[in-house]
């Protein structure tokens, strides 16, 4: 019982390890006439992504570095508008 326990427990390791590396997002936020633009790096796969939402006149801008958004970490939430640039995430 106790091997079969081990080699779950290792498959399910080796099955979550997927490569990771280092993913970066440009975007502008136009707080006024002129934008400001901005860089955030994080750890991420290839499917990395980010959600970009507005809700009565507000704007929020988040990433996940895996295919699970749920887990998303918010960059900015502003009342002025957020335009993304890019996306660079790893080739793998």
């Amino acid at each position: 019982m106790k091997k079969l326990l081990a080699i779950i427990s290792a498959v399910l390791l080796f099955a979550s390890c997927s490569k990771e590396s280092e993913c970066v997002i440009t975007y502008r936020v136009y707080y006024t006439d002129t934008p400001a633009e901005c860089t955030y790096k994080f750890k991420g796969g290839k499917s990395a992504g980010y959600i970009l939402e507005s809700y009565r006149g507000s704007n929020r801008l988040s990433v996940y570095p895996r295919t699970f958004p749920a887990l998303a970490k918010t960059l900015v939430s502003t009342t002025a508008p957020i335009e993304v640039v890019e996306l660079k995430k790893p080739e793998v």
